[in-house]
């Protein structure tokens, strides 16, 4: 039970500062300005608020990746093979139905894929790291 709960929590935790950083750089535009990349989002503390609350619930549920035994021992390869799922999941079905950003984003920008690939490993890395440390 306590591996479970610490990959949950991890994922959570992960998505947390994920999301703090994201929400970060689009409403400093450093995405926009720097990397090319389209990333709206409402920058209100409500709007905020509700980013993470859906962030911390699906963050958590990717997090029960880490329940897996594979690559116990490495978890920093770990972080890497499994943050590729969330962000294949943004790539290929969430930028494009939702935020109308085309297949892999690319209606948003050249460097979107990138942009997420990298926020995926940022995700991953803490949950990894937290998911190893409790489990």
């Amino acid at each position: 039970m306590k591996r479970v709960a610490g990959a949950y929590f991890g994922g959570a935790l992960g998505a947390c500062f994920l999301t703090g950083v994201v929400w970060l750089l689009v409403s400093l535009q450093v995405l926009d300005h720097f990397f090319g990349v389209e990333w709206s989002m409402d920058y209100s503390p409500e709007g905020f608020l509700k980013l993470l609350y859906q962030n911390l619930f699906w963050g958590g549920i990717a997090g029960f990746l880490f329940v897996l035994p594979w690559l116990e021992k490495r978890w920093f390869i770990r972080a890497l093979l499994f943050s590729l799922i969330p962000a294949a999941i943004m790539l290929l079905y969430y930028i494009p139905h939702y935020l109308d950003g085309g297949m892999f984003g690319v209606k948003k920008g050249t460097y979107t894929f990138a942009v997420v690939i990298v926020a995926a490993w940022i995700w991953g890395f803490i949950a990894s790291l937290v998911a190893h440390k409790n489990g």
